[in-house]
């Protein structure tokens, strides 16, 4: 086994936790001789017809026999092309060339014959990357009925009216229903965000107006990329508009702690910001509050920046605390008095 494709582990009594990996590791198996590759398109499997008789009456023993002694079948070509081992791109990270594949997918799995029909397409997609998704069951005024929980069939049945609604509720919790009500308005798209069967609150509806020829290129493509333009504009503004105010009223009515900010942000992205820290500026983020004190201790985060700063091939022994590790290398190899002390006194607690 090999950490990251480098540094094979060639100790056979050595655990796992000896060999310093730890949470979000991707660990790399290497085989001696190469597991032959076969290609998915090769593999036809056709159904048998009637009854193989050959084995009747024959023991276990001898059936067992004749297979192993039987001659081995050459391997075949396997291509893997599962699109979870790509990286998720984001709208927010889209680009003239490149837009999410959820998005892709959703776009052509809609059958969106309007403007305004495409960008709700984005919109769903703003609000999964938010955190929501669509409503199995809603209830209002009383009285359940089960929705549609797709795009196609959404379009396809409020096509005719003069409003679309979509119904969103989070995944740990469906107690609370949102609802986004969008307004088709010539070349503009009104969106207007609530919550089903609770009180309005004090502040403003969230509301969004959006202009297609702001963020739509053209209506009949193969490729998302050329259908949409200003995607990162577009998840900024509806996301401050809509779906973070949105969420947050979902909080208060759920009874969850209203975090705003980074505080809000869900812990995957956290700990993706907390990658391109110093040490210094990691230490004073623990210092804000309990949460994100544990969350700068993740081992994975302190073993990085130990690679990092490492320059004297400091042993760190076969503890898998990596906060103390760095601390006892950074103390005594780097010629830092200010940073030493700083890391002297967040000792862990």
């Amino acid at each position: 086994m090999g950490l990251n494709k480098t540094d094979l582990f060639k100790n056979e009594d050595a655990t796992i936790k000896d060999c310093g990996i730890v949470h979000c590791d991707l660990i790399h198996i290497i085989t001696e001789n190469p597991i032959p590759v076969i290609e998915a398109k090769k593999i036809k499997v056709q159904e048998k017809k009637g009854v193989d008789t050959n084995n009747k009456g024959k023991s276990m023993s001898s059936c067992l026999k004749d297979a192993t002694s039987s001659k081995s079948v050459e391997p075949m070509a396997f291509v893997c092309n599962s699109p979870y081992m790509k990286k998720v791109l984001l709208c927010h990270e889209s680009t003239s060339e490149r837009v999410p594949e959820q998005l892709e997918m959703l776009l052509h799995s809609s059958s969106a014959e309007t403007s305004q029909e495409i960008l709700m397409v984005a919109v769903h997609q703003l609000m999964r990357e938010t955190g929501f998704q669509f409503a199995t069951n809603v209830t209002v005024d009383g009285s359940s009925s089960p929705i549609m929980s797709n795009l196609s069939e959404i379009f396809a049945n409020q096509r005719n009216q003069s409003y679309y609604r979509l119904f969103y509720t989070l995944p740990d919790n469906e107690r609370v229903t949102a609802m986004l009500v969008c307004i088709p308005m010539i070349k503009m798209l009104i969106i207007q965000g609530k919550l089903l069967n609770h009180p309005p609150s004090e502040e403003n509806a969230p509301e969004y107006l959006m202009n297609s020829e702001h963020f739509i290129n053209q209506m009949k493509t193969d490729s998302a990329a050329t259908v949409y333009k200003n995607l990162r504009s577009l998840s900024a503004e509806f996301k401050d508009n809509v779906a973070l105010p949105l969420l947050g009223e979902m909080k208060i009515a759920l009874g969850i702690p209203d975090d705003s900010g980074f505080l809000g942000l869900i812990p995957e992205i956290q700990f993706k910001i907390f990658k391109y820290l110093d040490v210094r500026t990691l230490l004073s983020v623990s210092l804000v509050c309990k949460s994100l004190y544990e969350k700068s201790r993740d081992p994975s985060l302190w073993r990085r920046l130990f690679t990092i700063h490492n320059k004297s091939s400091f042993a760190c022994g076969s503890s898998d605390d990596w906060f103390n590790n760095f601390k006892k290398m950074y103390v005594s190899t780097m010629e830092r008095p200010r940073y030493s002390k700083f890391l002297q006194s967040h000792s862990i607690r």
